[in-house]
């Protein structure tokens, strides 16, 4: 942690805390006197350079060492003498010598004294937990074991639970009725996003010429990892039109994968920075965070057919059975799109939604900082109710029958 925060600005560690502290970017601006769009741009500088694709992995990165974040060293001011000087007698000069000499080695030998009897900094462990919240009575009903590792990314899929850890490099596997982990796998690099297609999970990580890497739930085992080539920066995954579809931020293009083959079928330019990903039976959406913008590509011809603008920055996005829904976490907005019209209709949220998902027409949006599940009906696209899971949230899925939470307290 301590070697990633130097990479980023002072103005960006300025951020970075602010962000933990569940600020938005309006709040964050008036703190530092700068403006929003100043604000917005900082965050997004330090998604980029973390290889984070929301506001609640920033919190949760900054929140991940006990000590909180480097201190910085005091500079060392050093005064200039004046040019015309008195020189002291040699007796004098050899006295005060020897005096600052003792002092020095006296002070030396506390100061190693103290740091040889300083015990190390603890490590904390986040405990973290996949929550079950029943969709019909709105009720949370079942909540996993304290896992190892933070999940970041959230997936149901061949009657399992699956998700994946960030911070950890890590894919864990969980049984939906008892809650309980039935195993684990490393991961190569840190993973950033999750897909069930073909009856494997995918897994697309951060960085590595070869980001995609499927896994056999059957066999257990990682098959042929995707190559992509260089310099690629994965935001995103989804499934749909029988292909895997994969953000690059660095590139501004979207992957289309034969899941059957593992070859690379189209690489799609998008709009600038894409970082969610979503498919329905209108075709393949992305959300554009540089932009501000969403791009429709059309399955078909693998090309943007259109280009929908939203207030703020888009970063997570699901796709309903009638409609396309993206979250805003920057401007507190939910904004529905109309797949046939690609018209759009904002909803103002009290919170600050990071993730969202989708089950019998309802949509979920969590508030990733103050682990609020906040319920839209998707029929008069209204809210009627939330519920509070005592934690971070951060990720959420669906099943069709429940919604299921990544949560790790502070």
């Amino acid at each position: 942690m301590k070697t990633a925060w130097f990479t980023l600005t002072q103005r960006e560690r300025e951020v970075a805390e602010l962000v933990a502290q569940g600020l938005t970017n309006r709040q964050i601006a008036g703190k530092l006197f700068i403006s929003e769009r100043t604000a917005e741009y900082h965050v997004e500088q330090i998604r980029n350079k973390l290889g984070f694709h929301a506001r609640s992995q920033i919190a949760a990165w900054v929140s991940a060492d006990d000590s909180g974040p480097p201190t910085r060293q005091p500079a060392v001011v050093v005064v200039q003498a004046p040019t015309r000087r008195r020189l002291l007698r040699p007796s004098l000069r050899l006295a005060v010598f020897a005096s600052v000499a003792a002092l020095l080695v006296a002070v030396g030998g506390v100061a190693a004294a103290v740091l040889l009897s300083r015990p190390s900094a603890p490590i904390t462990m986040w405990p973290a937990r996949v929550m079950q919240l029943d969709i019909t009575s709105g009720r949370l009903a079942n909540s996993s074991t304290h896992m190892s590792a933070q999940a970041t990314s959230l997936v149901v899929g061949d009657g399992s639970i699956w998700t994946a850890s960030y911070v950890d490099r890590v894919l864990t596997r969980l049984n939906p009725t008892t809650a309980e982990v039935v195993g684990s796998k490393g991961l190569p690099a840190p993973p950033v996003g999750l897909v069930f297609a073909a009856g494997q999970v995918w897994v697309a990580t951060a960085f590595g010429d070869s980001p995609l890497v499927p896994f056999d739930p059957k066999t257990n085992q990682f098959g042929q990892p995707v190559s992509l080539g260089t310099d690629v920066a994965p935001q995103a995954i989804a499934s749909g039109w029988g292909s895997i579809w994969m953000t690059d931020k660095n590139n501004n293009v979207v992957f289309r994968v034969d899941p059957t083959t593992n070859l690379v079928i189209s690489r799609i330019p998008v709009g600038n920075g894409p970082e969610g990903i979503a498919a329905d039976s209108s075709g393949v959406w992305v959300t554009n965070a540089v932009d501000g913008t969403v791009s429709r590509i059309d399955p078909s011809s693998s090309q943007v057919v259109a280009t929908v603008g939203v207030r703020g920055t888009p970063t997570a996005i699901a796709a309903g059975p009638d409609a396309i829904w993206v979250v805003s976490e920057s401007a507190n907005l939910v904004v529905r799109i109309d797949p046939g019209t690609n018209q759009h209709l904002e909803i103002p949220l009290d919170a600050n939604p990071s993730s969202l998902a989708i089950s019998r027409g309802v949509v979920w949006v969590a508030d990733g900082a103050t682990g609020r599940i906040v319920r839209i009906d998707s029929s008069n696209d209204r809210i009627s109710s939330s519920v509070s899971v005592g934690g971070r949230v951060d990720a959420i899925a669906s099943d069709g029958q429940s919604l299921w939470i990544a949560v790790h307290e502070p």
